[in-house]
């Protein structure tokens, strides 16, 4: 299990991966900056373990043998060190934790002017045999971690002429905020790459296309 948070500054960032019986293994991850965002990642966080505990899954737990299929458990991390993304003026970058850089995690940031969040990931591409299925696995993922879910389509897109897929969820989080999320995955030749924004929903009309317009920002996919 890795897990870690960090809330000087107004930041919260924490991330743990729980496993049941079976093998198979849910993330709980949630990054919050700002006054709204980090209380709002803390409480989002501690819901989703406690949802994962009622459905079986305990930290430390160890995978068995044959669960190997992508929908069933986490991708395998992917070193992220090439990752990048040429930020517009007014985000601020965060550092990263161990427990994040373990995860695949390259870039966690917040634009406190526009109250936009954002995190780049990746995993290795190895083990997915179903983009559809996994990709729509990662949505209900996401909608688990919210009450009154609600989601868009997933969308069949192209990132600097790599294909991807991108999608939005939005719900509720614990402390009562609606949030919209949108999900792009980038597929490069060895791994798969995740870019998360999000913002409050009343919020996310304004920001919609700066938020879409960060997958296009994103280097160093391998």
């Amino acid at each position: 299990m890795a897990l870690a948070a960090i809330t000087a500054a107004g930041c919260s960032s924490q991330s743990a991966i729980l496993t049941n019986d079976s093998g198979q293994s849910v993330k709980c991850e949630n990054w919050g900056f700002g006054i709204i965002g980090a209380p709002v990642a803390m409480a989002s966080q501690s819901d989703c373990v406690k949802k994962a505990n009622e459905a079986g899954y305990h930290e430390g737990g160890k995978p068995a043998a044959n669960a190997s299929t992508p929908t069933a458990q986490a991708l395998k991390p992917s070193p992220a060190g090439s990752l990048g993304l040429a930020f517009p003026d007014g985000w601020q970058i965060k550092p990263l934790t161990d427990a994040q850089r373990r995860s695949g995690y390259a870039v966690v940031a917040g634009n406190i002017t526009t109250d936009s969040q954002v995190t780049v990931s990746a995993a290795q591409l190895q083990g997915i045999t179903d983009r559809d299925a996994y990709i729509a696995s990662r949505r209900a993922a996401q909608e688990s971690r919210l009450k009154e879910a609600t989601h868009s389509e997933i969308a069949d897109i192209s990132v600097n002429g790599r294909p991807a897929k991108q999608y939005q969820v939005t719900g509720v989080v614990t402390e009562g905020v609606r949030m919209t999320y949108i999900e792009t995955w980038i597929f490069g030749q060895t791994e798969v790459v995740l870019v998360n924004a999000w913002t409050t929903a009343p919020n996310f009309d304004n920001q919609r296309a700066a938020l879409q317009g960060l997958a296009e920002r994103v280097s160093g996919i391998q």
